[in-house]
């Protein structure tokens, strides 16, 4: 069974909100580092297979600008690079 993260742009504000709902909804390790490098490392480096869906793209791109356009790099670079991750967006209506 796989963890899974739903990551809401609407609700996601800063950096610290969103690693703190990654680190909890993928049960990644105390030493977490709180960081895109840190994240790309635990998911690369684990057996188990993880989910990241990200909703309101649009939103979280606002709420953390080019920090958020680098997460969603992080996010296609893993979905292509590991087998044991997977990466959605889910569009909302108006798309």
């Amino acid at each position: 069974m796989s963890l899974k993260c739903i990551v809401d742009g609407k609700r996601i504000r800063n950096k610290r909100a969103l690693h703190l709902l990654l680190k909890k909804d993928l049960k990644l390790s105390d030493y977490y580092g709180n960081n895109l490098d840190a994240l790309w490392d635990e998911i690369s480096s684990s057996i188990r297979e993880r989910e990241i869906i990200v909703k309101n793209q649009e939103d979280l791109i606002e709420n953390l600008g080019e920090y958020g356009k680098r997460f969603m790099t992080v996010l296609y670079d893993l979905d292509k690079s590991i087998s044991n991750f997977v990466f959605i967006i889910e569009k909302g209506r108006g798309f």
